[in-house]
């Protein structure tokens, strides 16, 4: 090909490049125009790691290395991401995705206690203020065994 023609198609490149990329800038997805969410808008997964960790401490499973709700395709999602060692000097990252919607709420239309219609926020809020220690530890996995054994036993206890 002639240096004329490449120059003409790098040119021609650039300008859909631009394109596409002003169209993003101003908040637009170039296939169909529609508002992509800006950063004020709440997103689909809140990292949850820390406030669990005030409210637990070391009930908490130690290998956990992220903690996210996650709310997308019409599901309520608990995503867990663990560390693990392997022959002392590798480190894998497992992620699990649980389905919260095992878990009911008769009071709830739709009859989950978390709902995918109800805002991401306040399905966190639930999760972590209004779920008590017996089902938050049975519906879940961030707990140690030590530590959902205590209060299992309190629990029979009462």
């Amino acid at each position: 090909m002639e240096t004329a023609v490449w120059v003409a198609l790098i040119a021609a490149a650039a300008t859909i490049s631009s394109a596409v990329i002003a169209k993003l800038a101003i908040g637009r997805d170039a296939r169909n125009e529609s508002t992509i969410a800006s950063s004020a808008e709440p997103s689909n997964e809140i990292e949850i790691l820390p406030q669990l960790q005030r409210k637990y401490g070391l009930s908490l499973r130690p290998t956990l290395n992220s903690v996210k709700f996650c709310q997308e395709g019409g599901r309520c999602f608990l995503c867990l991401v663990t560390r693990e060692t392997v022959a002392g000097y590798l480190q894998n990252e497992i992620v699990k995705r649980d389905d919260l919607g095992f878990i009911a709420d008769d009071r709830n239309p739709d009859g989950l206690y978390f709902s995918p219609t109800r805002s991401i926020t306040e399905n966190v809020r639930r999760l972590i203020e209004d779920l008590d220690d017996v089902s938050i530890i049975n519906c879940t996995d961030l707990f140690t065994d030590e530590a959902a054994a205590l209060v299992q036993e309190g629990t029979r206890a009462k």
